[in-house]
């Protein structure tokens, strides 16, 4: 049995760990997986397939510590692998995709690529010129494959590394278990939600996740619909600053921190980290994705999985790919309804808040479309199996 050692740099509730937990779970069934991470400080949100080993370097904030502790991560790295002997390497997310390279043995070194390098809003100033012309290129044709998680992300990749090395391969669902997730029960307080008609967004709450944008969507929604709720699941830094915008918009707000007592009459609900958010989704009237960027959400395709109708900012990469199957072209500030969802302009583009309103009231006033969405968005989730997944994983390690 082939010897597979899996790096992340921590775990954590976000799209990547997500992705990553669950194929080490449908890697383990044919490989030995050891799980590495640079420390424990955070449990596995999510199933894990392995064994677990911990780096046990903690992140820092001071540059000379910084440079420390990656020169540890890569020894330590080094040392496992010497000690291991995978035959394979497999790292998620840019940290460990370096220490991946540099602590390389005799093995085959897979890089997985989640997310845009040239969209992303952190790789900024000195720091993120040093990264995307000189760490990035120089690293990663080292490599010996690079996995991307939509085209997108391959197309920029080839602009760093000009390889044949690359492949995409989109993320898989184990459906029978989403569906069963799906199916239990919610604690008593989220109940009183389930009942009304809610929109829903999940995801962290950070500015590249443009819930700040929702909420002024949401607001010229509520004018014309005064019944339908927005329901936001998950936990962030701009939990503050999202309240106080709430408060400027003449919003009502609950919030997990204030209790469940005003949920019946708030119009807007922060629940903060759920693990399970299935049971509350499968209720919700309309899945929203405000990101500025995205690798392969797992969110928008599991709410199209529930039958959920779903609507997406144009953002790079991943929406696109999974709504507009047939390449259509969106005019610029405008939506675009494609055959499985809706594609709505970014909102740095004029008048995207008008367009993300207007096709949300239309949504919400007729149930035969919002109905259509959900069984064509059903059919276009169901493309996108664990099965599949794992044979493309498997034609790469293996080759």
């Amino acid at each position: 049995m082939k010897k597979i050692i899996m790096i992340l740099p921590e775990f954590g509730y976000g799209g990547a760990e997500k992705s990553f937990c669950a194929l080490s779970v449908e890697l383990s069934k044919k490989f030995n997986i050891t799980i590495i991470v640079f420390n424990t400080i955070s449990d596995a949100a999510y199933s894990t397939g392995g064994n677990i080993r911990s780096l046990n370097v903690l992140a820092s904030n001071n540059v000379i510590n910084k440079f420390l502790n990656f020169v540890k991560r890569v020894l330590r790295l080094r040392s496992i692998k010497k000690e291991i002997r995978p035959d394979v390497s497999i790292s998620f997310l840019e940290g460990a995709d370096y220490i991946n390279i540099l602590s390389k043995q005799k093995e085959k070194v897979i890089l997985s690529i989640r997310g845009s390098k040239y969209k992303d809003e952190h790789i900024k100033g000195l720091l993120g010129f040093v990264r995307l012309n000189i760490l990035m290129p120089f690293l990663y044709k080292k490599a010996d494959a690079i996995i991307t998680v939509n085209n997108g992300i391959k197309k920029e990749m080839n602009q760093l590394v000009s390889s044949n090395k690359i492949t995409t391969i989109y993320n898989g669902y184990n459906f029978n278990q989403l569906n069963k997730s799906a199916d239990e029960e919610l604690p008593e307080p989220f109940k009183k939600i389930v009942g009304e008609s809610f929109i829903i967004a999940i995801g962290r709450l950070s500015p590249e996740k443009g819930f700040q944008h929702l909420l002024k969507v949401y607001k010229k929604v509520k004018l014309v619909n005064k019944e339908v709720k927005l329901v936001v699941l998950g936990d962030g830094n701009m939990g503050e600053e999202l309240i106080n915008l709430c408060k400027q918009l003449n919003l009502t707000y609950d919030a997990v921190a204030l209790g469940f007592e005003k949920i019946n009459n708030a119009d807007v609900v922060f629940l903060g980290y759920i693990k399970n958010p299935l049971p509350i989704l499968k209720k919700a009237s309309l899945f929203t994705l405000c990101s500025s960027a995205e690798g392969f959400p797992n969110a928008l395709v599991e709410a199209m999985a529930l039958e959920i109708p779903v609507i997406s900012t144009d953002c790079p990469y991943g929406p696109d790919e999974i709504l507009n199957k047939k390449g259509l072209k969106r005019e610029k500030g405008k939506v675009l309804k494609t055959e499985f969802g809706i594609l709505a302009p970014p909102f740095k583009e004029e008048n995207s808040i008008g367009e993300w309103a207007n096709v949300i009231i239309e949504l919400l006033h007729n149930n035969k479309i919002l109905n259509q969405y959900g069984h064509l968005g059903y059919e276009r989730a169901r493309e996108f199996t664990s099965q599949e997944l794992i044979s493309k994983w498997e034609s790469v390690i293996l080759n």
